[in-house]
């Protein structure tokens, strides 16, 4: 029975994205309650089914609840339906990680124990976005970190217009923003990204000669097909370069360690990331309630001398917009040794 009414008030509350009225404040006690009831039934008999369908409208409640005003009130309730969901839902479904996750961008400060976002909530993100992200990225965030970057490899003598690198390979590559900004530098430019989304938006640009949808470090196990480039996939990489992609990434050890592995002596690994300006814990990265990592600059300064890269260039620069305000970030350029 309380499943059957779960269903019902979820459906028309998780559309909310305002502080709720008064009315609809009174039909969510009646949710919670319901929740509880059952919950508090809950025997060995209880179907998985059911378990899960329920699980999963706490989930929705939980993500609402996120999102309204006022924080102080809200937020104590959306963490109290995830952390249900956590400790209801079975591990292996995506709710369990997902739960894990946002409510890790509420405890900004804390001690976090994520060390990426979940890939299903990056894949979700872009299927929404991917149709509109260059205008949003472009015209509303100012985003700018490709040229940026470009420039910095330009001025430390990584990547020249009238010598092209043989091959270049864009991790993260989204619709092909950063293809674009380095297309004319490489005889082959090849590109990974998590969404296929954003890879078939990428695929319009017509600008790579490889594209890949899956995991960022997938692009280095696999081989490619030999076509007319004069550059071939069998080629040493020459420049890794990774824009505005670690804001989904906490931890760079495995990432640093696999790039320093597929380079030769010499070659170039540049990238960004979110500057995470000093914390009373010294943390060398957190999750913000935005869901986007940043780095501190001394936890890239180490993961670089833990591996074989000289820096050849740090700076800081605003990297796009946020609400309104500027994001500081890290452009990075280190060489193999």
């Amino acid at each position: 029975e309380e499943s059957r009414w779960i269903r019902a008030a979820t459906g028309k509350m998780t559309k909310i994205r305002r502080p709720l009225s008064k009315e609809e404040l009174a039909a969510y006690e009646k949710l919670c309650l319901a929740f509880d009831n059952f919950w508090g039934k809950q025997t060995t008999e209880t179907s998985s089914d059911d378990i899960i369908f329920v699980a999963t409208r706490e989930y929705r409640i939980g993500l609402m609840l996120r999102k309204l005003q006022p924080v102080e009130t809200c937020r104590p309730k959306a963490r109290a339906h995830l952390q249900r969901v956590v400790a209801k839902i079975p591990r292996e479904h995506q709710y369990f990680s997902l739960s894990q996750f946002w409510l890790a961008t509420m405890e900004e400060g804390g001690t976090q124990v994520l060390d990426r976002c979940p890939k299903d909530y990056v894949i979700g993100l872009y299927a929404t976005f991917a149709q509109k992200f260059d205008s949003l990225l472009l015209d509303k965030l100012s985003y700018k970190t490709p040229t940026l970057l470009r420039n910095l490899l330009e001025q430390t003598g990584g990547i020249s217009k009238s010598q092209p690198i043989q091959r270049l390979t864009d991790l993260g590559c989204g619709t092909g923003l950063s293809g674009a900004a380095f297309r004319d530098c490489a005889v082959w430019l090849e590109g990974v990204d998590l969404s296929p989304d954003m890879i078939a938006k990428a695929e319009e640009r017509g600008i790579y000669d490889r594209l890949l949808a899956g995991d960022i470090l997938d692009i280095f196990n696999r081989d490619i097909e030999e076509t007319d480039c004069e550059a071939k996939a069998t080629d040493a990489i020459s420049l890794v370069v990774a824009c505005d992609v670690f804001c989904y990434i906490g931890s760079l050890e495995s990432i640093f360690k696999r790039v320093d592995a597929v380079l030769a002596t010499g070659s170039i690994f540049a990238f960004s990331n979110e500057l995470l300006c000093s914390t009373s814990n010294e943390a060398p990265y957190i999750l913000h309630s935005c869901a986007r990592f940043a780095h501190s600059r001394s936890y890239i300064e180490d993961q670089a001398k833990a591996t074989n890269f000289e820096v050849l260039a740090m700076t800081e620069e605003t990297i796009r917009k946020n609400k309104g305000a500027d994001v500081k970030g890290i452009l990075t350029v280190l060489q193999k040794q």
